[in-house]
């Protein structure tokens, strides 16, 4: 996740990380791992690398910021494109509540996206543990860096954190909320039935009940269809039920839903399972700037970093010792453009 040190240079010693990627379980994960380690290190300035960061759980990242900052943090926001299938799926799932009114507007008023809000929360729990570091802090990275680092490095800027350095002339520009393909089949079911049935498919064995629900919903299932034992996945259990060659599947995801979510072999809206061994994602909520940058589009047009820097043999044969020591000189505010 993230290594941490000290950085010697002609201008002194400064604080170290190196955020190899934002990957964690849960929201908090990177604030509770990161705040014991800033105490331990030189206070007076802090270089954060996060050259060829392969990016992870956005909020969580985001979260980071608050430790750095003197005020209050505004993380970025994100919103869906206004189409029929984006406004099905936010009805589908209550993971996405939050955008319903925007959806019922838009349809109203011809709105091509949703309003902005934030990926996870709201504002305030961007906030909660606040300033962590005292010094200045100064952000390297490079065009290798994206998805959430590219989300980071804007916020870094936008709440006005520190300079930003790149050893590029931009960043990945895929500052997005990227879904893989199942993902997208998960926040897409055929269709749902009321979740108190969740006991007969415990059962092991399609009850009446159950085989009426999906007839109300216009989908007939045959009397040899078999079901399977529930198995866990997307911190649910789901179930398949085999009717000849088709396997359609029952989810029991109570973050999502409290109903069970049906996904059919032939869904009607198109989506099916990708075929073994192929992987597909896409950017499902794309992600606007805040503050000074206010509304401005992250996905496809990246960031323009306060400093561009060319990397030099030094660099290359000496462990980045010249980049380093240019990272040095704007924590004490020496350097020369």
């Amino acid at each position: 996740m993230f290594d941490y040190g000290t950085l010697t240079t002609p201008d002194g010693t400064f604080a170290y990380l190196r955020f190899w990627s934002f990957g964690a379980n849960d929201v908090d994960d990177l604030v509770d791992a990161l705040v014991p380690v800033l105490g331990t290190l030189p206070q007076n300035g802090l270089v954060f690398d996060m050259r060829g960061n392969t990016g992870g759980y956005i909020a969580a990242g985001e979260r980071l910021l608050q430790l750095f900052s003197s005020g209050p943090i505004v993380p970025a926001r994100f919103q869906f494109r206004i189409t029929n299938a984006t406004r099905a799926m936010a009805e589908a799932s209550d993971e996405f509540a939050r955008w319903r009114p925007s959806f019922v507007e838009a349809f109203g008023t011809g709105e091509e996206y949703t309003r902005g809000i934030p990926i996870e929360g709201d504002d305030a729990d961007y906030n909660k543990v606040g300033r962590k570091y005292p010094g200045p802090v100064v952000l390297i990275s490079d065009a290798l860096a994206f998805s959430t680092a590219d989300i980071f490095a804007a916020g870094f800027m936008d709440n006005g954190i520190g300079k930003v350095i790149y050893t590029d002339a931009n960043m990945a520009a895929a500052g997005g909320n990227n879904w893989g393909w199942d993902v997208v089949r998960l926040f897409n079911p055929d269709f749902r039935i009321d979740g108190k049935l969740k006991v007969d498919f415990t059962s092991g064995k399609l009850s009446k009940q159950a085989l009426d629900a999906f007839n109300a919903a216009g989908f007939s299932l045959s009397n040899g269809a078999t079901l399977s034992s529930g198995r866990s996945q997307f911190g649910g259990t789901v179930w398949t039920i085999q009717d000849g060659a088709l396997s359609h599947l029952v989810r029991d995801v109570p973050w999502m839903s409290p109903d069970l979510e049906i996904y059919l072999a032939k869904s009607p809206a198109g989506l099916a399972d990708l075929p073994t061994g192929v992987y597909l994602s896409l950017t499902m909520r794309r992600a606007l700037r805040v503050k000074a940058n206010e509304g401005r589009v992250l996905e496809d047009v990246g960031i323009v970093p306060d400093i561009v820097y060319h990397m030099t043999l030094r660099d290359v044969m000496e462990k980045n010792q010249d980049l380093l020591d240019r990272a040095g000189k704007e924590l004490i505010g020496t350097a020369v453009a």
